[in-house]
């Protein structure tokens, strides 16, 4: 049977939309959370058993979240994440209980209503960032590609 991942760029929501939502006085650093939760839920609810959320773009930029911040958020059954290796440390290191995150829909689907509600059009930020990640890879592999000439 095939095996696949679907990964799952997190921290990248936050960087893009932390400035706006202070503005508008909106929690920050949850947009690439719940997003994770929702494409984990998604998939855990169409009971894909060979396919596991990919959690990428987990470390943290700066010093407003805790550097294992992501992987706490995102403790979540048949899961990987690839954590940059200081943010595995620091998880490492915390001695506190880890505990798998409860993931509830229902306050996915509140806090993407919320958003809506304050002029954040979700849907047109995965394709800006789609597009974005898209042109930073075919750039990283056409480097690749001259590298090998």
């Amino acid at each position: 049977m095939p095996q696949a991942v679907i990964s799952i760029f997190v921290s990248r929501f936050d960087r893009k939309l932390d400035d706006a939502l202070k503005a508008i006085d909106f929690p920050t650093g949850r947009v690439g959370v719940m997003n994770a939760l929702r494409c984990y839920a998604a998939i855990q609810h169409d009971a894909m058993p060979n396919v596991r959320a990919l959690f990428a773009s987990t470390g943290v930029k700066g010093n407003a979240l805790s550097p294992d911040y992501y992987i706490k958020e995102l403790l979540v059954k048949n899961a990987i994440n690839t954590a940059p290796l200081g943010t595995i440390y620091a998880f490492v290191a915390d001695t506190r209980d880890n505990l798998v995150v409860d993931v509830r829909t229902d306050l996915i689907d509140n806090f993407f209503n919320a958003l809506a509600a304050n002029g954040i059009a979700i849907e047109s930020v995965c394709e800006e960032l789609m597009h974005e990640g898209l042109d930073a890879f075919k750039e990283a592999f056409t480097e690749i590609l001259d590298a090998l000439k």
